[in-house]
């Protein structure tokens, strides 16, 4: 289930307006203020760094599994997900190193490997180019860069180990259209190159944040995950048992 792990998220038929025929100087900028633009867009530097924690509830859709999910989230980097289907109950999470936990079995595991990796990244509480130099990441500014055949404003983002991701953005809504990652599916077999795309952004005290996103295949274009968040609270009062990882039993 490590796809809960990225969603931020980490995860889209945007509906941002990306017209077609952006001039190019939209997007002739350097990688800082692009990102400036963005968090002006969204609520402010200010406002985002004001938030310590989230708590989420929706439903997610992939093949035959449809479920709600529900996230509680605290700064720098601290998540757990809880997964709900008839006869499917599990959780995953992040607290300094990467766990899933079976309902069904009482069996908690610690992940190593690719699972590991995407469990770390996936906790990450802000986008990846926030606060980049702090976190050891690197941007690099693309510029325009075609996508659904609109014109965007693209951005790379190194992280610090390494793994590479590319984000999108409406170069007049200065909003984020899609990120392209390549990773295995949950964690298995050769990676995959994908688009997540962001959707559907309303105001959560004050902040303007996406609740759907649509991954897709990049290749074939087939849909692979459908995240739709109906709450998003900013700044909740988390229980240490939203957090923690559930009793063991074996």
């Amino acid at each position: 289930m490590r796809a809960f792990i990225v969603v931020i998220a980490l995860s889209l038929a945007s509906a941002v307006n990306r017209p077609r025929g952006v001039p190019q100087a939209a997007c002739r900028t350097t990688a800082d203020r692009l990102i400036d633009d963005y968090l002006a867009a969204i609520g402010g530097y200010a406002a985002v760094e004001h938030i310590r924690t989230r708590r989420m509830r929706g439903m997610y859709d992939e093949g035959a599994l449809h479920a709600t999910t529900d996230i509680a989230w605290a700064r720098p980097a601290r998540r757990r997900v809880n997964v709900h289907a008839p006869g499917f109950e599990y959780a995953e999470g992040f607290d300094g190193s990467t766990w899933e936990y079976n309902f069904a079995t009482g069996v908690l595991k610690r992940d190593s490997g690719a699972a590991a990796d995407a469990g770390r990244r996936g906790a990450e509480f802000d986008e990846s180019f926030i606060d980049y130099r702090a976190k050891g990441h690197h941007v690099e500014l693309i510029g325009v860069d075609s996508l659904d055949r609109h014109e965007t404003c693209a951005l790379r983002v190194t992280l610090a180990d390494g793994w590479v991701k590319q984000y999108y953005f409406d170069p007049r809504a200065h909003l984020i259209v899609a990120v392209r990652k390549a990773m295995p599916v949950h964690a298995t077999g050769a990676p995959v190159i994908s688009l997540n795309y962001y959707s559907d952004w309303r105001r959560v005290s004050g902040i303007l944040t996406p609740h759907t996103f649509i991954e897709r295949e990049r290749e074939s274009g087939r849909t692979m995950n459908i995240l739709h968040w109906d709450l998003i609270e900013l700044n909740p009062e988390l229980t240490p048992m939203e957090l923690e990882v559930p009793y063991v039993t074996h």
